[in-house]
């Protein structure tokens, strides 16, 4: 299951790297690429097995998508644009996935995972800490408030389909995520003027594509692994854009970065021994 992670991260890199790619600001490329994400996701909507679903169960599908992933994506624009960019990240980057689990399991994490889960913060922390330094900044409080609004509400998001049990499978959840984010890019889409070169429209389309295939499949991962697991995989991101940006971009990290990166490495590799522990509620 480790190698899904490790694809879904991948996948998470070659998203933020296409938006690299395209000469617009996050507010207009992201409706974008959501739009485009329907369109490839149509489909796959699997509209007779939500309609063979109790209406609880699809309460909760699209509930879920709706609270987690909409609030979390309206809190993080807010964030961004009182903050910047570096601060929003680094709230988001921690391992929340694994936090929502202690708040809601809470004597069921066991005090190994506590440990793992604070050695990723700590290592967010040190790698980030840099990046950290324009609290002075106007409007820099706030950000920190709506980029924390962001990471629970999109934890919660991505925890909310253990919650479902068997009720809802993971792909169903997916749809829901993609319809609803859909609703959010129409939405938004009509206050957006701009002019997209061919170049630009194909890089936007290979980032819809990676929203798509980055929606079912950690949709499908966090159902079935230990949130744990998932939120300190996750957490290593960074460090993949660490290996990526010096073998190709010949840009080497700093002694912060190769610090928490270690950390970061260290509590990943460090779950060996209880990956399973945890796997169902």
């Amino acid at each position: 299951m480790n190698i899904l992670l490790v694809l879904l991260i991948a996948t998470y890199i070659l998203s933020g790297f296409v938006s690299t790619q395209v000469g617009l600001p996050a507010a207009t490329q992201v409706p974008i690429r959501i739009i485009i994400a329907g369109i490839f996701a149509l489909p796959f909507l699997s509209f007779k097995g939500l309609r063979g679903l109790s209406p609880r169960s699809r309460w909760l599908c699209f509930s879920t998508a709706f609270a987690g992933y909409m609030v979390g994506a309206w809190a993080f624009s807010h964030a961004i644009a009182l903050g910047g960019y570096s601060i929003a990240v680094f709230i988001t980057s921690l391992p929340w996935l694994g936090v929502v689990e202690f708040l809601i399991r809470r004597d069921s994490v066991s005090a190994r995972e506590r440990g793992v889960l604070a050695l990723s913060a700590l290592g967010c922390v040190v790698f980030f800490a840099p990046s950290l330094a324009f609290g002075s900044q106007p409007g820099y409080h706030a950000s920190i408030l709506w980029s924390s609004v962001a990471a629970m509400a999109g934890a919660f998001g991505q925890y909310g389909r253990r919650l479902h049990r068997s009720d809802v499978p993971s792909a169903a959840v997916a749809d829901g995520v993609i319809v609803s984010a859909l609703l959010q890019a129409l939405a938004m889409i009509g206050t957006i003027e701009v002019g997209l070169e061919g170049g630009e429209l194909l890089w936007l389309s290979v980032g819809g594509g990676c929203y798509f295939l980055s929606n079912r499949l950690s949709n499908y991962v966090f159902a079935t692994v230990s949130p744990t697991v998932a939120a300190v995989w996750m957490s290593t991101e960074p460090i993949v854009a660490l290996i990526l940006s010096a073998l190709f971009l010949g840009v080497w990290p700093s002694m912060w970065q190769c610090t928490g990166g270690s950390l970061l490495l260290i509590a990943a590799l460090s779950q060996y021994g209880f990956g399973t522990d945890s796997q169902n509620l």
